[in-house]
């Protein structure tokens, strides 16, 4: 089935009406739909550019959490007694987005987790702190997410089975901690916990709390807190859930409870709300969602269907309408994900947003799920009664079925990842039945799925792990392997390191590295050898621009010099003056535009991984230029000729050496050139040469924006460092703004048609996820430097034409005082109109007796 995007504009219909009567109430939906318009009104202005669109910030989203798990900010100090709540949210998010940390942080995280454990048996919210079942519903799901033997381990089964005995109720509800508050919360935690510790739900821990459950469902069909409350979203999912982990029959309306769910989903935003009458709310997409869901199995259940195949169809929500809201309206360009327009990002709500994707995306009979924009937005599937992978599931069963001594029998329902399975196992020796029926999962290929019925498999238990299978020759782990849910297909960022929330991490190191895609790299090169002849197919550049996106932050130089060398350090002139020389190389030896970006971005990155001395800084920079020609595969330059040109004060082999050592430590490949600001301002001008054609702007594009001026002005702010460290699609989309910004004037009819292109910008800044902040400050930047490089209030540069001459020269002429230099070499007169200007980068260093320039050298041609 193909997902559809809905009409906006027909949805304005379905907007609120007040009949004229304006309450508190009122007044709060109109603004919220306000606010969600306007993302709705920027997305169709994206869309007309991009059909791929809603864009998903994957890779935002996963720095967002590696942020998260190294430091927080103060607002989260008020969830110092939910710190495995924290690790949850955000073990969650990665595996849906599928990201692992490595095994030195997951090790870390189960060893701070110990730490919270209490000695009554269950997990407290911190170090020291109290047993409560919150914290240990969310540390016992943390450690399942794991899945490794040392995190199974890190649960004491048999103190959790002990805590959950000390805050039961005699009617069957449970207190949150000893002493605490009771609510339904309470018993969907202690079931969850008890289920995946075990513990059977049969067992005499949970008699009455079906019973006691079914007592909070309230008139509207929803559930409350307690028995008597106001129906509400995160309630009812925890009553639904525990009542179909309990497996057995309810005395509440199931039929009532569906028809308050649906209705709970909000025609014009998509989402859900929590209660009648509420806002939408990012994190009900989890709540409500996964709460139909549920609904939907227990009636499916309930109508005597016993096959172990899943006959439901489709979910009773707009899955479509679901995932517009949470890619349109709740993602923060710089990574996580939000409540609602206008609110910030957080953990809770990054976490359950992205289960309710995963929920709206996955739950399908067919092989694909129902994903709306680009394939790349899908996210893994998650268990709709657990809310971890179905996997983690599994091994948490498996592992609890060897080592515990109750008697565990389940009926294990994970539609959420096209899987249907029953399982029933019993221990203390006897046989283990695993029955799988209809498994279906998904392939590791992007193009393809494939699905796989495996049909009645018994195993028996050998020792305490030894599982193999009598009859189809499948162990439990190749069973498990294939719940993974398209593996590859989305690719697996790998964390070599990462450092965790709280000051018992300190020792964690943040050494995240995220492997790039080679096939990714290929389609760049073959797009970049076309560049030169951009068609007018506005989906192929886009195409090429989303390629370059991607590959950008591997090419990223972060650098930060100093302005004074205080320790014999490189300073910001220096590297100026460095880069200056690459230019008048490129233009003395007629080089293209692409070899000088190339040159000065490997120097940029050079200098960000390695420290480097002055003295060096000649031969770095004049090898990175000779590396740059061998990697866009030009014909090579003699590299005698170039040292004496450049007259960087090495050798030809120092030369070639210096350029090994730069690949080498760059991790250079040959013909494949790196994404810099000339790549970005190509594509944009291209971009932007189609948006005008639309607008009927082509010959006020044609006259005003020239590209070769565009390639030289950004060569300028390429020589600069205070550059360097900027985007190098933001440094390139400003830099094109701020051109057409000063030929505006020249557009004397059609303003409105500016306009146009003026939000064409907007909106292809938002693609490029540039928020404004940076996106002003960078065209300060801009301004600036140009601003410098061609203001007439500067002085002229003042260095001197220095005539070299050889020692046999010198003595012939030191004995002749008539020979005066200014006599036989005179002074080049230069036209005042057209004086040369260095940069405002950093004041050369008068009276130095250093030749290599350490600071900007003046422009090689009239042209820049």
């Amino acid at each position: 089935m193909e997902a559809q995007i809905r009409d906006f504009d027909k949805l304005k219909s379905d907007k609120l009406d007040d009949e004229g009567v304006k309450t508190d109430t009122s007044l709060e939906q109109m603004k919220i739909e306000g606010l969600i318009e306007k993302c709705f009104d920027r997305f169709k202005q994206l869309k007309s550019m991009d059909p791929s669109l809603p864009y998903f910030y994957r890779r935002e989203h996963i720095r967002f959490l590696e942020r998260s798990l190294k430091s927080l900010s103060t607002g989260y100090e008020c969830l110092d007694s939910s710190r495995p709540w924290l690790i949850y949210w955000i073990l969650q998010s990665a595996h849906l987005l599928n990201f692992k940390f490595s095994s030195e942080v997951q090790s870390n995280i189960i060893q701070f987790l110990i730490n919270c454990r209490d000695a009554n048996g269950g997990f407290g919210g911190g170090p020291s702190q109290l047993s409560h079942l919150a914290p240990t519903y969310a540390a016992v799901l943390s450690l399942c997410l794991i899945e490794t033997e040392e995190a199974h381990a890190a649960i004491d089964m048999n103190g959790i089975k002990k805590f959950l005995w000390s805050v039961r109720e005699p009617n069957g509800a449970f207190k949150m901690h000893v002493d605490g508050e009771t609510d339904v919360r309470g018993a969907y935690c202690a079931i969850t916990v008890a289920r995946l510790c075990g513990i059977s739900p049969n067992n005499k821990l949970f008699e009455g709390t079906a019973e006691w459950i079914a007592e909070c469902q309230t008139y509207e069909g929803g559930f409350g807190g307690a028995p008597g409350l106001e129906a509400h979203g995160g309630y009812s999912f925890c009553g639904a859930a525990a009542i179909a982990l309990l497996g057995i029959p309810t005395k509440c309306n199931l039929k009532s409870l569906l028809r308050w769910a649906v209705n709970r989903q909000m025609k014009y935003e998509g989402g859900f709300q929590g209660r009648t009458n509420k806002l939408v709310d990012g994190c009900y997409s989890f709540w409500q969602g996964a709460l139909v869901q549920v609904i939907q199995m227990l009636i499916e259940k309930n109508s005597n269907n016993v096959s172990g195949t899943n006959s439901i169809e489709e979910l009773l929500f707009n899955r479509e309408a679901l995932q517009e809201y949470v890619l349109i309206c709740c993602q923060k360009p710089n990574g996580g994900l939000i409540d609602k327009p206008g609110k910030p990002e957080d953990l809770y709500h990054t976490c359950y947003c992205l289960s309710g994707l995963s929920i709206a995306q996955n739950f399908s009979m067919n092989d694909q799920p129902l994903v709306i924009g680009n394939p790349d937005n899908e996210v893994l599937a998650t268990h709709s009664l657990y809310n971890i992978s179905s996997k983690s599931v599994i091994k948490a069963y498996l592992y609890a079925q060897r080592n515990t001594k109750f008697f565990v029998q389940t009926q294990l329902s994970i539609n959420t990842q096209n899987v249907c399975l029953l399982v029933k196992i019993q221990v203390l020796g006897q046989p283990l039945s695993l029955n799988v029926m209809s498994v279906r999962f998904s392939a590791d290929s992007i193009v393809a799925r494939s699905s796989t019925n495996i049909a009645t498999t018994t195993a028996q238990m050998n020792g305490r792990s030894n599982f193999n299978s009598t009859s189809g020759k499948m162990d439990t782990q190749a069973l498990m392997d294939t719940q993974q849910h398209h593996q590859g297909r989305l690719g697996t960022p790998d964390a070599n390191n990462a450092s965790c929330m709280s000051s018992d991490f300190t020792n964690i190191n943040n050494n995240n590295n995220i492997n790039n895609n080679n096939q990714l790299e290929q389609q760049h090169l073959k797009s970049t050898s076309q560049m030169a002849s951009f068609g007018a197919n506005a989906q192929d550049l886009f195409s090429q621009l989303h390629e370059a996106l991607t590959l950008e932050p591997k090419y990223q130089p972060n650098l930060f010099l100093p302005l004074q060398s205080n320790d014999g350090e490189i300073t910001i002139g220096t590297r100026d003056g460095a880069a200056h020389v690459l230019r008048c190389l490129k233009v003395w030896y007629d080089l293209p535009n692409d070899v000088l970006f190339t040159a000065i971005n490997l120097v940029d990155r050079f200098l960000t991984k390695m420290k480097v001395r002055p003295k060096h800084m000649a031969c770095i920079s004049v090898g990175s230029l000779h590396l740059a020609i061998k990697q866009l595969g030009l014909l090579p330059i003699d590299t005698d000729d170039l040292v004496a040109i450049s007259q960087c004060r090495c050798t030809a082999r120092d030369l070639e050496r210096m350029a090994e050592i730069i690949a080498s430590k760059l991790g250079v490949q040959m013909s494949s050139p790196p994404v810099s600001g000339l790549t970005f301002i190509r594509l944009f001008y291209h971009i932007f040469r189609n948006a005008a054609k639309e607008l009927g702007l082509s010959e006020f594009y044609e006259s005003a924006i020239i590209l070769s001026d565009l390639e030289q002005k950004m060569e300028i702010l390429a020589c600069d460092a205070s550059c360097a460290s900027i985007r190098a699609s933001e440094l390139a989309l400003v830099m094109l703004c701020t051109q057409m910004d000063a030929s505006v004037s020249k557009l004397d009819a059609g303003a409105h048609q500016i306009h146009g292109l003026v939000d064409y910008a907007i909106q292809l800044q938002k693609l490029c996820r540039i928020p404004d902040s940076t996106f002003f400050h960078t065209h300060s930047t801009v301004v600036k430097i140009l601003s410098n490089y061609n203001g007439q209030q500067k002085m002229p540069y003042k260095q001197r034409l220095v005539w070299k001459l050889s020692s046999r020269t010198l003595r012939s002429l030191r004995p002749t005082d008539k020979l005066k230099v200014t006599s036989y070499l005179p002074t080049i007169e230069e036209d005042n109109n057209n004086l040369r200007f260095r940069t405002g980068s950093v004041s050369s260093e008068d009276g130095s007796e250093e030749d290599w320039p350490t600071s900007p050298v003046v422009a090689v041609c009239e042209q820049c």
